[in-house]
Order: C-alpha cells, then structure tokens, then sequence
C-alpha cells in the first residue's frame, strides 16, 4: 500500500490532477520505483519524501524502510528523506545496519511541550473559548491535565486522551461540566500502562538498578552498557540518592536476570564468560521508561504524604 500510494502521488503530480491514473498493486509499483530512482533522468524533479510515524513501517524484513533510504543512497534517484519516529534512538534499537548505513546523521530533536504550550494547543482546537462562555471543559480542567503531562511526558496526545476520558465519563454520568475530580480520575487510569504496572511492582533494589540503567542511556546517549558500569551507578545511586547501603554483587546479578525476565533489561552478549564484561540494553524506550519512574515516584511521594 505504501509502495502504490508512492508512486500514485508521484504520477499524479508529474501528468497533472486531470490525468486518470491507475493505482497498482504493491509488488509491481516497488518493483516500478526501485527501476526509476536507479535510472538518470535529468527532466525528473527532485523528490522530497516526508515520512511520519517511521517505527510503524519497521516490518520484520524492514524491506520497506529499505528501499526507500536506499533510493536516497542512489545519486541519479535525487531523492531526501525527512522521517519522523516518536523513539530518539530508533535506528540503533529497531533498524538492521544496512539500513543504518543509509541513514544520514542528521538528527533534530523535539523538545517535549510545556504545560503553556499544551494549554495554548488544546484551548485553541476548543475555538478558544472565553472564562465567560465555557463549555463542558474548562480551561481549569485544561490546566490539571496539562500541568500532569508535561511532569511526566509533554505529549500532547496524552493530554488530549485524558482529557476525551474524562469528557466521556463526564457525559455518562450526567454531568454538564468537567469537574476536577474527573480530570485527575483520568489522570490515574492513564497512568497505569502495563510498563508503569511492571516498574510499580519492583522491589526497592530492583527499582534503583533499573533507574541506574535508565539514567545511563540517558546521560550518556548510549544503546548498550557494560553491567560493571551498571554497578557502579547503582551503589553511587543506591548511597547518595536513597541513603541505603548497596546489595551484594550476586544480588546484583540475580535482580540482572530478573529484570531481564520481565523485559526490562535485554543481556545482549549472554554467552560471554565473564558476567561483568556482558552488556546490557534497555529494552523500553528511554521516554517511556522515564516517564514511567516519574509516575511511579510520583504516586508514592503523594501516598507518603497523604499518610502523614
């Protein structure tokens, strides 16, 4: 469908919008593409391809991905790409390295949006309403569901979810106007993915050696990471930052396989002897695996200070 829909666009805008073009089938039209881009043809314009949503066209062959940086890789093609992937590090965690060496090393990283800037984009796609004149969402209940998201996410997506939750629950219950608790009832049910139900479930030490592991990718901008570097952060971190004496090695090792168990933490080299040499990776995305601590200390500070 990809391939068709390529070179549909490709056609229409080359014969003009009055033209009758035929759309093919998938195999004909890659077939049709992967000919053209390796030809040199002087009167063809130059293409600019925007691709979004990229990790949803990872397939287990990757044939599609692949034959699209490969036509940005074919001078004659004069064909650039712009892709856009929620995942930072999505070529070294889901790409093979021959797409890889595609790749142009030219990345652009998006901040996450600000409580102001969620407000501002939500208030407007309501048409802006005014203090005065406000319908069932409030610019209150706006405010509680940004200020939520960008502690933990700034994704807009997340903020406009929550907010539809509680429009809905709101609507069912007969209610003529989102109300604060409604806000913060969605607030809880969106926090509880499957990842935040994992993290919320690890004991103490297996908390602070998954955190370890979060904030070396984090810090360090790295895919993989020895255990013995993973060690070391996590006594630094299990001392200074929780006041609480380190678990043995060993201890370190089993909550290692533990984690890996529950997909958390991957052992990408297992066949090597020597446990401290192994590495490890990160197995969540690192947005996802951050917000989900933040979430998961967040609760437990509230609850900490609501029993006292």
């Amino acid at each position: 469908q990809n391939f068709s829909e390529i070179l549909y666009q490709l056609e229409k805008q080359a014969r003009g919008p009055e033209e009758n073009v035929k759309r093919l089938s998938g195999t004909a039209t890659r077939k049709r593409l992967n000919g053209m881009f390796e030809m040199v043809d002087e009167e063809r314009w130059p293409v600019l391809m925007l691709i979004d949503e990229l990790d949803q066209l990872s397939t287990k062959k990757q044939e599609l991905i692949y034959d699209v940086f490969n036509w940005s890789s074919v001078e004659a093609a004069r064909v650039s790409i712009i892709s856009i992937a929620n995942t930072l590090d999505l070529p070294e965690r889901m790409l093979n390295q021959r797409i890889c060496s595609r790749l142009g090393m030219n990345r652009i990283v998006f901040q996450p949006y600000t409580h102001e800037e969620i407000v501002r984009i939500v208030m407007s796609k309501l048409g802006g309403s005014s203090e005065e004149d406000e319908g069932i969402i409030t610019t209150a209940s706006v405010e509680l569901a940004a200020r939520k998201v960008a502690a933990i996410s700034g994704d807009l997506r997340k903020a406009t979810d929550i907010l539809r939750s509680a429009i809905e629950a709101a609507i069912k219950r007969g209610e003529e106007q989102l109300t604060m608790q409604g806000v913060n009832e969605a607030i809880r049910a969106a926090s509880e993915t499957l990842l935040v139900l994992a993290v919320r479930s690890l004991a103490q030490h297996q908390k602070i050696i998954f955190e370890a592991a979060v904030d070396i990718v984090r810090t360090r901008d790295v895919v993989d990471f020895a255990v013995g570097e993973l060690v070391d952060k996590y006594e630094a971190t299990a001392r200074l930052a929780y006041h609480e004496d380190p678990i043995t090695y060993q201890g370190v090792v089993r909550i290692l396989l533990q984690l890996s168990s529950l997909g958390l933490i991957k052992i990408v080299n297992p066949t090597e002897p020597s446990m401290f040499r192994r590495r490890l990776r990160l197995l969540p995305a690192l947005h996802d695996a951050m917000s989900a601590l933040k979430i998961v200390y967040q609760r437990r500070i509230t609850t900490t200070v609501t029993q006292k």
